[in-house]
């Protein structure tokens, strides 16, 4: 389709890093700073998934590198979040475990018989980021009837399916029964749920799909097993799987014992459906570059 452009798949490190030296637009995951400054023709890079935590902005800012990254994987994203949303509101672990010891969650006391779940229909739902995944759970949760309410750092035309967008983070905290996070993590949304900030989650249910440094880890398990948080559905974590250590829980703080959690081990967009989704959108990316130099999912920082 563009004989007037050299394409090359680097199938070693070696071969990665010559091909850097006359490249002018890189699809990768995780460029590092000095793979970088062998790229000096570098114009644009595309990150082949959602995430961007490992993009070094400010070095690309000097250089005028502008990235962009792929949104193939939102309605699966959107998909499980709304799994685990079902899942935790619905106490379908915790009476799916309790059931095989013989507990039905039913009381026997005639005045109050039965350990109740949280329906989500008509309920207030609060979505932490506005883009593509944001956008498809607002989308799912229609069927429910929720009233929807975004949270994103630059005011902006209301998308389909919210009712409302805010730029106040406080609003949007206290307005949700249901708290989705969809954010990237940047400088500036670390820890955007912060100690103090927790408080203001008093009887809800979280379901993360973002990054697990959006939520501060300490404050937010004891919330969990004070059970001042009335649940959580985590897809995203502290602690991951390394060559040093296979097997993790996600933290060092035991999460996994806790009955209103329902764990998902970053796994959201682990679908054929998903991943072929990540690569075709990035592939739209560049020929759209390549077609009429635009760039589409330009990451610009303002969430």
């Amino acid at each position: 389709m563009y004989p007037q452009h050299e394409f090359f798949f680097a199938g070693s490190k070696e071969e990665y890093r010559n091909s850097l030296v006359d490249c002018n637009v890189l699809i990768s995951g995780n460029p590092t700073d000095s793979e970088m400054e062998i790229a000096e023709e570098l114009a644009l890079i595309i990150v082949p998934y959602a995430g961007i935590s490992q993009l070094n902005f400010s070095y690309l800012n000097k250089r005028g590198i502008i990235s962009a990254n792929s949104h193939g994987n939102s309605l699966v994203v959107a998909e499980r979040a709304l799994s685990l949303a079902l899942a935790c509101t619905g106490r379908i672990v915790e009476f799916h475990n309790d059931q095989k010891m013989g507990n039905w969650h039913r009381t026997g006391d005639p005045h109050n018989p039965f350990d109740y779940w949280f329906s989500l229909f008509g309920k207030k739902v609060s979505i932490l980021g506005t883009g593509a995944i944001g956008c498809s759970i607002a989308a799912l949760l229609k069927g429910f009837q929720c009233h929807i309410k975004g949270f994103r750092y630059s005011s902006c035309e209301i998308p389909e399916n919210f009712e409302s967008v805010t730029t106040n983070l406080e609003e949007a905290l206290e307005f949700g029964d249901l708290i989705f996070i969809a954010l990237p993590i940047t400088d500036k949304t670390k820890e955007i749920i912060s100690a103090e900030k927790i408080s203001l989650l008093k009887n809800k249910f979280i379901v993360n799909v973002g990054r697990g440094q959006l939520i501060e880890e300490r404050s937010f398990y004891a919330a969990l097993k004070e059970g001042e948080i009335r649940g959580a559905g985590i897809d995203a974590w502290y602690d991951y799987p390394s060559k040093k250590n296979l097997y993790t829980t996600g933290s060092t703080l035991p999460f996994c014992e806790l009955s209103n959690v329902v764990m998902s081990p970053h796994a959201a967009s682990h679908t054929p459906e998903g991943k072929s989704g990540q690569l075709i959108n990035a592939l739209e990316v560049l020929e759209h570059y390549l077609n009429c130099g635009e760039v589409l999912n330009r990451i610009s920082g303002d969430y």
